[in-house]
């Protein structure tokens, strides 16, 4: 019995560090020989006498282990159940393979929390909105697709163009279609607080561009430039008001990161940050007397 429960043991433990390991984003193959390290430091344990979760195990262990593992429990949790969810997928290219990558991620409602969970990724070379589309479809057969309440996506054409497919496949295949709320708003959010900056006529946009071109990977560059002038800005650059513009650009950068951090907001959310903002730059007589949309805002 004694050895049945060991071995039970050192896999537990060799479970926990595999899951560690994707935790803090290691490479399987940094742990290379880390059982010979454990060895050493817990030289009176017996799960690390038979511990052994190298490269080649660890990778195992992941692939045809702990990620099917908890993709059926997605699965089952979705369709045993038939609990509706958000299908979620984003698509980027991966620098090292130069191949294109889709992530797809589940949302849907665990007690009383909505949670995310990625479910799987698929790669893709041509990458149109029918490619995707089938991709998409294949890396989700397993769920019932006639649960889901809304596709999450990125604001791009083809992005829409796959939400369009979609839509003529559930009607064809299910007699349903899935709720069009809009995309993600993280974009949305980013470009007005853009085209803002661009209103100013400030130029801060392109002052910030060029100081992080300037001082890029360049340690000795910036040690010279603070030595010269004794700040990492120059009160002097552009003109005097440059450190206000700064403050103010800075200011409105603060209001909207809690909203781009959370990534999934309510138009009520959308509504706050603009009174905000307006109430920072509009004095609150010209707000009350707006004769338009504004006024329902506020």
């Amino acid at each position: 019995m004694a050895p049945h429960i060991l071995n039970k043991d050192v896999f537990d433990a060799e479970i926990m560090w595999t899951f560690r390991t994707v935790d803090v984003h290691a490479s399987y193959k940094s742990n290379e020989n880390i059982s010979k390290i454990f060895l050493k430091m817990f030289s009176d344990s017996d799960i690390a006498l038979k511990f052994s979760c190298g490269e080649k195990k660890s990778a195992y262990l992941v692939v045809f282990g702990i990620a099917p593992y908890l993709q059926n429990e997605i699965v089952e949790q979705l369709s045993v159940l038939k609990k509706n969810y958000v299908l979620l997928f984003y698509e980027s290219l991966t620098e090292m393979r130069q191949i294109k990558q889709l992530d797809i991620h589940i949302s849907s409602r665990y007690g009383k929390e909505v949670k995310a969970k990625n479910f799987t990724s698929i790669f893709l070379g041509h990458s149109i909105a029918k490619d995707i589309l089938n991709g998409l479809l294949d890396a989700v057969a397993q769920l019932k697709l006639f649960l889901a309440l809304q596709l999450s996506m990125d604001d791009t054409n083809v992005n829409w163009k796959v939400y369009r497919l979609l839509q003529d496949h559930l009607r064809q295949e299910h007699n349903k279609t899935v709720l069009n709320i809009g995309s993600s708003s993280l974009h949305v959010a980013h470009n007005v607080f853009k085209t803002g900056c661009s209103a100013t006529s400030w130029d801060i946009h392109e002052f910030l561009g060029c100081l992080y071109t300037l001082f890029k990977e360049a340690p000795a560059r910036r040690e010279d430039y603070q030595s010269t002038t004794g700040s990492i800005v120059r009160k002097h650059v552009l003109h005097d008001l440059i450190l206000l513009k700064l403050k103010v650009f800075i200011s409105v950068a603060k209001l909207l990161q809690p909203f781009l951090t959370a990534y999934h907001v309510l138009s009520e959310d959308h509504r706050k940050i603009l009174v905000c903002v307006l109430q920072r730059f509009v004095k609150a007589d010209a707000l009350k007397s707006a004769n338009s949309s504004v006024q329902k805002l506020v």
